[in-house]
């Protein structure tokens, strides 16, 4: 009986040595002493369809194609769920008012924007309008996170006099939007003054292009400053935009952003992402599929720290710009395209407005080698190497279990024999 209690114990040591060198047996867990917080979402997101205005944000997420933390916890504040009152309160600002307001839209709200028609608009709320010193943002910190939506609609972002009657706006800020769903432009532009565009989403639309810009220097008023306008983007995410039916019946092949009048626009891109874009041109009524082109002599073009990968454009190149453009580049990222399908990798650059050989086009590579917005990085770019200290980990804990869990039984075994 007693040499069978010694076999038995032996047993019990050999087989949790087996267990814990495969995992089966692991340390206890640990225990934090930190309180926790947490935010319990609703159960829908709020949608515009009635003008009203909130004191409490709503505080479900909104599902959206770019992983993101839980929305802010946000202190009980003022906020827009209606883009119609919104507008209204433009208005009653007055052309006169020099204060720099900011205005904020309430966190995880669907704002359903309509067609603006004479007097008025239909199937939705109005497209955001701007007077001068002016800040738009979703929730207090404007951050994307937060999920402020603004969907359908011929416009979502109106950078022009027509609905606000003002020719000239400076000091425009719209920050921590997501626009998606747009009928011809996410945003249009057609008007002098300066609008930055930071920390916001353009995604999801087949739209006439994204980002339209048609200042063309008409107003019926004297304005004040040089007669250009001046866009900046900043950390702007473009994804899942494509070439749809509305390009394809008017027979064109537009880009997802698109400058046409000469010598009065200034554009910045810097820390903006390009990705998941399909621009294959159309086929046998306009071959172009770009991210950016300028038609006729904009002022400049400036591009820093932007990354474009897993696209579809065609002809020229993904940035095209013609017509003797200033156009600067520094430490962007360009994915290597299908060979083929464009003659330029990254800038196709030409003096001509439109051009008809190759030897009227330059080329002008991205000069960084990885894409350097960390929001944003490309798929598997520093998986496998995580993946492999992963794994290293893991075989270096087996094998200190293993030899941990011998050297106890080695140590054990004589005492064992000797009762």
């Amino acid at each position: 009986m007693l040499v069978a209690n010694k076999m038995i114990l032996i047993a019990v040591l050999v087989l949790m040595n087996i267990a814990i060198s495969f995992g089966m047996i692991t340390a206890a867990p640990s225990v934090s002493m930190a309180p926790s917080m947490s935010v319990s979402p609703s159960s829908s997101p709020s949608v515009s369809s009635q003008p009203s205005m909130s004191s409490q944000p709503s505080l479900e997420p909104t599902i959206s194609s770019v992983p993101s933390p839980a929305p802010s916890s946000l202190p009980t504040t003022e906020c827009y769920t209606n883009t119609t009152i919104l507008h209204n309160d433009m208005l009653n600002r007055g052309a006169t008012d020099s204060k720099t307001r900011t205005y904020i839209l309430c966190p995880n709200t669907v704002f359903q924007i309509g067609t603006v028609t004479i007097g008025g608009v239909e199937g939705g709320d109005f497209p955001l309008t701007f007077r001068s010193n002016t800040i738009v943002q979703c929730g207090e910190d404007g951050a994307v996170e937060n999920n402020c939506i603004l969907t359908g609609g011929n416009h979502l972002i109106e950078f022009s006099a027509g609905n606000i009657f003002d020719f000239f706006a400076e000091n425009v800020i719209v920050r921590g939007l997501i626009l998606e769903n747009a009928i011809s432009n996410a945003i249009i532009i057609g008007r002098k003054g300066d609008l930055l565009l930071e920390d916001c989403i353009i995604r999801n639309m087949s739209p006439l292009t994204p980002v339209y810009s048609i200042y063309n220097g008409f107003s019926f008023f004297p304005t004040p400053g040089p007669d250009e306008v001046d866009v900046t983007m900043r950390r702007v995410l473009f994804e899942n935009l494509s070439q749809g039916a509305f390009s394809d019946a008017l027979g064109f092949g537009y880009g997802i952003i698109r400058v046409v009048e000469p010598d009065r626009n200034r554009f910045t891109l810097e820390d903006c992402v390009f990705r998941n874009n399909y621009y294959p041109g159309i086929e046998g009524k306009g071959d172009e599929g770009y991210a950016i082109r300028n038609f006729g002599s904009a002022v400049s073009i400036t591009l820093k720290n932007n990354c474009f990968y897993n696209n579809t454009f065609t002809s020229w190149g993904p940035i095209q710009a013609f017509d003797g453009v200033e156009i600067t580049t520094d430490m962007d990222y360009s994915e290597e395209l299908p060979e083929g399908s464009t003659v330029c990798n990254f800038i196709a650059k030409s003096d001509k407005r439109i051009p008809d050989l190759l030897a009227d086009v330059t080329c002008v590579e991205a000069t960084a080698e990885i894409c350097g917005v960390e929001k944003y990085p490309p798929p598997n770019e520093g998986d496998d190497d995580d993946d492999d200290d992963d794994a290293s980990a893991a075989t270096l804990a087996s094998v200190s279990y293993m030899w941990i869990s011998t050297a106890l039984m080695v140590a054990v075994a004589p005492y064992v024999m000797a009762l």
